[in-house]
């Protein structure tokens, strides 16, 4: 684009002004910013083109051919090969199928008896199942309330108690043998009551004081305070049980001093 510029004379000057021609330049427009792409193809030819948007983001040249794959390389990373991709689906589908294996194998122990934590962990372990699958299975099985050691400690307390007879202690015992929590086994334990163990140990010397009742009382006293140590109860309410067990009997085949 050009123009005329009228200049003033100069003092020196006849002439009363000057015109010179001008040229305006235009400014250009920004020009858009480049990044490249590569595609590859199986003939190994290449071609290179896209533009970055408003936003940055890359926007590819259109495939050449639909026999040619776009592979995007950027300054953060390639993407991975066929190989590594087929590897990758591979190790997916393994993570699956133990995942899969390990939900059946605990439902069907779980099917047959109610397990610990810890006892459901050995049990795939032994199935070789691997740490971060049994974990992710133990917590999942939480979650849903199928495995709940304290759930369990309160209910084997309850049946430990009037199935075999067990003392606190016996009781004690049995939980930490399934690896329990120490918390939860306190708190099912804290709902048996002194009466009731008490109740339960007279009942066992009794039982066991008419198998002895050949014996005198000493070799009845220490057997049936043997028997119920083994049972899991405590010095005090052993002695309790055998005095007033045997003062129910006396007169029944025992003899007593």
């Amino acid at each position: 684009m050009t123009g005329m510029v009228r200049f003033p004379p100069s003092s020196d000057s006849e002439d009363s002004e000057h015109v010179a021609p001008v040229v305006f330049l235009q400014r250009r427009p920004a020009r858009e910013r480049v990044a490249f792409t590569r595609f590859d193809d199986p003939d190994g030819d290449a071609s290179f083109g896209g533009t970055l948007d408003e936003n940055g983001e890359f926007v590819p040249k259109e495939e050449p051919g639909a026999a040619r794959r776009a592979r995007v390389t950027t300054i953060s990373g390639s993407d991975l090969s066929d190989a590594e991709l087929e590897d990758e689906h591979a190790q997916k589908d393994a993570e699956q199928k133990a995942r899969d294996r390990a939900a059946k194998l605990s439902l069907d122990q779980l099917a047959r008896r109610g397990m610990s934590r810890w006892e459901l962990e050995q049990v795939l372990k032994k199935r070789e199942i691997d740490d971060e699958t049994i974990r992710i299975q133990l917590n999942r099985l939480e979650d849903v309330g199928l495995l709940d050691d304290h759930a369990l400690a309160t209910y084997l307390v309850s049946t430990l108690q009037e199935r075999k007879g067990l003392g606190s202690a016996g009781i004690k015992q049995e939980l930490k043998r399934k690896h329990i929590p120490e918390y939860d086994i306190e708190s099912a334990l804290a709902e048996l009551h002194d009466e009731e163990e008490e109740a339960r140990a007279i009942e066992l010397a009794m039982k066991r004081i008419r198998q002895l009742s050949t014996y005198d009382d000493d070799v009845v006293r220490r057997r049936v305070h043997a028997f119920l140590a083994r049972k899991g109860y405590d010095g005090h309410t052993i002695n309790s049980a055998i005095s007033v067990a045997m003062a129910k009997h006396k007169g029944f085949g025992v003899r007593f001093e």
